[in-house]
């Protein structure tokens, strides 16, 4: 079917157009494209426990632990901690910082948690080395991680690190997450 065949005959769209013309009259309010909605000012927030939001979003009991190891001739270095009997362990941050001896590597950072019936894991923590130009001198290598890590009640969790050679050298250890109670 051809709408436009004849000059005094309307398209589709034109007829539609002309109806709307029609309609919208100095009487009525038609619609003529979005209208600006000028900004509100913001509001003040303080936060004064952080806890307590912790608690509104479902958090149990926030948990945060550092810990730190310190090895004396050895290539590795331990930190483990053990939870309490009645509450599992939910890491979900964790990072590290080891202060790497001259002319040597760290190897691996880590954390092993133990999850029923008595299956541990140890969850590998990618690092960074941070050397400097001259090798004689000790460097950081550093660990950061968003994380989901479970661990039983009553279990043990344990941070390690290791590095190439045995000698003196120290991680320190930060964790994040909740406790959740045991039913």
């Amino acid at each position: 079917m051809n709408f436009v065949s004849h000059p005094l005959r309307l398209h589709r769209s034109g007829w539609f157009a002309a109806m709307l013309i029609g309609i919208c009259s100095p009487a009525l309010v038609c619609a003529a494209g979005p209208v600006p909605v000028p900004p509100t000012a913001p509001v003040a927030v303080t936060i004064i426990n952080p806890a307590s939001i912790a608690k509104a979003e479902g958090v149990q009991h926030p948990f945060q632990l550092a810990v730190s190891c310190e090895s004396t001739g050895s290539a590795t270095c331990e930190s483990p901690f053990k939870l309490p009997a009645n509450r599992r362990l939910v890491i979900e941050y964790v990072s590290s910082r080891c202060n790497v001896p001259a002319n040597s590597v760290l190897l691996s950072m880590g954390v092993s948690t133990t999850v029923a019936p008595q299956t541990t894991a140890r969850h590998v923590l990618n690092h960074v080395d941070h050397p400097t130009t001259d090798h004689a001198l000790p460097h950081f290598a550093i660990a950061a991680h968003s994380v989901k890590l479970y661990a039983e009640a009553n279990s043990d969790v344990s941070l390690d690190a290791a590095i190439d050679v045995a000698q003196t050298w120290s991680c320190a250890f930060s964790l994040s997450g909740q406790l959740v109670d045991v039913p």
